[in-house]
């Protein structure tokens, strides 16, 4: 009877220690996967930050330039095709320019001017 006693006890042993080690791995391999992913969430949030900081300077670089740079900035977005849609308007920019000719003559200088106009249209939304 002690031995089959001492036998169960064995086994019992094993099994636990078994289960044990199964265990321990799966701690430890969810352990360096958690690493992994805090390091990857720090890296992102890292990225996130200084695009955000860019995108305020140059938010802020484009709020201190004189009007008439700005809207000429605003021309150059929309010659590449780039629509504005801000704070629930869109803002058009066009030359003036008819037949490929500007409409404005400099009749003192005699040099052509280009003209620009700005459309400011409310959209609802």
């Amino acid at each position: 009877m002690e031995v089959l006693a001492n036998s169960a006890v064995a086994e019992i042993c094993k099994l636990v220690d078994d289960d044990y080690a199964v265990f321990r791995l799966e701690i430890t391999q969810s352990q360096k996967e958690n690493r992994g992913l805090r390091r990857k969430l720090q890296l992102v949030e890292l990225k996130v930050a200084r695009e955000r900081a860019e995108r305020t300077m140059r938010e802020r670089v484009l709020a201190s330039r004189p009007s008439s740079v700005k809207i000429l900035d605003r021309y150059r977005g929309m010659a590449r095709g780039e629509g504005h849609l801000t704070g629930g308007h869109r803002s058009f920019v066009k030359p003036a320019w008819r037949d490929h000719q500007p409409l404005a003559i400099d009749e003192g200088s005699g040099a052509l001017i280009q003209q620009v106009i700005v459309i400011e249209v409310s959209v609802i939304v």
